[in-house]
């Protein structure tokens, strides 16, 4: 049972990190419009992507080091939610409490393992 707890406590928080990733990028489509020129929309696209590169770069260091990419992921959702906290606390809970938690179970895969 030991064995299975660990895997799971490897694999759930990468998959989280993934899926968050995922559904952070998908915002970035936003920056298509019809009456804009491309080049402007590709820079509106690749500015919209930064969250998403910032949480791969944690996720990466979080995958080696599991107590360092915890830090970072909890560091991530705590910026968001005191960013967002005022405007709507559903969204704060949502966009800041996933990596939130996925930094927690990065930080108790650092601490069990």
């Amino acid at each position: 049972m030991k064995g299975f707890v660990r895997v799971l406590l490897f694999w759930i928080p990468r998959l989280l990190g993934i899926l968050f990733a995922f559904l952070i990028s998908l915002f970035a489509a936003d920056a298509f419009v019809v009456d804009k020129p491309f080049l402007e929309q590709l820079a509106g696209f690749l500015i919209h992507l930064i969250p998403t590169a910032i949480v791969v770069a944690a996720l990466v260091i979080a995958w080696k080091h599991s107590l360092t990419g915890g830090v970072l992921f909890v560091l991530i959702g705590a910026a968001y939610v005191f960013q967002t906290l005022y405007h709507s606390w559903m969204v704060a809970l949502t966009f800041g409490g996933i990596p939130i938690l996925t930094g927690l179970l990065f930080i108790l895969e650092g601490i069990i393992a």
